[in-house]
C-alpha cells in the first residue's frame, strides 16, 4: 500500500510539511500562527488531530520508502545493500521517531497504525534485498516472508527499545546484520 499524496491538495500538503517542520508534539494554534492561517481552517482540511497526524506520518513514510527505493537501485551487491538498508533505517528511525517522541505524541490507535504502515514498508523493502540476493546466488534460502518479517521485527524491538549511546547502538545492529547475513549466505562466514 502506497500513500498517494496526489490525493491532497497544495494547502493541504503544505500544512503537513509546516506540522512536520515545527513538530508533531506542537498544539495545532502554534501551527496555525506559523502558517497565519486559523486553527478553523486547519479543521477544515483535516477534520481532528489525529487525521492530521496520519497524514504527516504517512507523508514521512512516503519518504522513507523512496530513500529504501534509492538504495534498491543502487544494484549494490545484496550484503552491502542490506547493510546500507540497515543504516538508512537507523537514522530515518532517529530523525523522525526519536527525535520527535512519537510515542508520547500520538494516540495509541494513530501509533499503531502507523506502526504497522511502516512495518509493511520496511518487511516488503527488506523481502526484495532477500530476492536480489536469491537471484544473485548470494543467499540460499526458501523462506523469504518469515525471513524479512524476523529481521524487521528486531529492528522494531530497537526502535521500540532505543539505545541512546550510537556506539553500543551500531554494535547491536552489526550483530543483528551479522546474524541475518550468516543465515542467508551460503558457505560465507560474515562479521562486521
Amino acid at each position: 500500500m502506497k500513500y498517494q499524496l496526489a490525493n491532497l491538495t497544495v494547502f493541504q500538503k503544505r500544512i503537513i510539511s509546516s506540522y512536520w517542520t515545527i513538530g508533531l508534539h506542537s498544539p495545532l494554534d502554534i501551527l496555525s500562527h506559523k502558517m497565519g492561517i486559523s486553527k478553523k481552517t486547519i479543521y477544515k482540511c483535516f477534520h481532528d488531530k489525529d487525521v492530521l497526524l496520519e497524514h504527516t506520518l504517512n507523508w514521512r513514510f512516503t519518504e522513507f520508502d523512496k530513500g529504501f527505493e534509492l538504495i534498491l537501485n543502487k544494484h549494490l551487491s545484496p550484503v552491502n545493500e542490506l547493510k546500507e538498508m540497515t543504516f538508512y533505517w537507523e537514522q530515518f528511525i532517529f530523525k523522525n521517531y526519536i527525535k520527535n517522541n512519537l510515542r508520547c505524541v500520538l494516540s495509541p490507535s494513530v501509533y499503531e497504525k502507523s506502526k504497522q504502515v511502516y512495518l509493511r514498508l520496511l518487511h516488503g523493502n527488506l523481502e526484495v534485498n532477500i530476492k536480489n540476493g536469491i537471484n544473485q546466488g548470494v543467499f540460499i534460502i526458501t523462506n523469504i516472508e518469515p525471513t524479512a518479517k524476523f529481521y524487521s521485527m528486531s529492528l522494531e524491538y530497537l526502535k521500540e527499545n532505543w539505545i541512546e549511546n550510537e556506539t553500543s547502538r551500531r554494535t547491536w545492529l552489526n550483530h543483528l546484520i551479522e546474524y541475518h547475513l550468516n543465515s542467508l549466505c551460503h558457505n560465507i562466514n560474515i562479521s562486521l
